[in-house]
């Protein structure tokens, strides 16, 4: 499967996004994508990755029924913003595999991550020259 996303790895990656819209709509949870994912294919799937993430936190802990997701472009910087309609956290939370997998690859592109929990819980992601499509 691996390989045939190499052939055409912008399909692959719009695929693995309509997926997940899909798979959420299921369980009703609605996705709303402001935006487009960095043009450059290993920026895009670290978006995919944070998305699919981020997605995941909102609703297993924050019980969301909706996500925002932006994607933004800056002078030639990539940006990203991510929040939800659910349940904001009570206190900071304990970043662990999901936030700490985020830090660590986002830091592989010299990125830098941000985490608000008031009013509500909010994702920022800053990538500098991740132009988007």
């Amino acid at each position: 499967e691996i390989s045939a996303c190499l052939v055409g790895s912008e399909m692959c990656i719009r695929d693995r996004l309509e997926t997940l819209c899909r798979l959420m709509q299921e369980i009703g949870v609605t996705l709303i994508i402001d935006g487009n994912l960095p043009a450059k294919e290993s920026l895009a799937w670290l978006g995919m990755d944070i998305i699919t993430e981020a997605v995941t936190n909102s609703v297993r802990h924050g019980l969301a029924s909706e996500v925002y997701i932006s994607l933004g472009q800056s002078g030639g910087n990539f940006s990203m913003r991510i929040t939800d309609n659910g349940i904001p956290p009570k206190s900071e939370p304990v970043e662990g595999g999901g936030l700490s997998s985020i830090r660590r690859k986002v830091g592989l592109f010299d990125g830098s991550v941000r985490v608000e929990t008031k009013p509500r819980f909010v994702l920022s992601v800053f990538i500098p020259g991740g132009e988007t499509l």
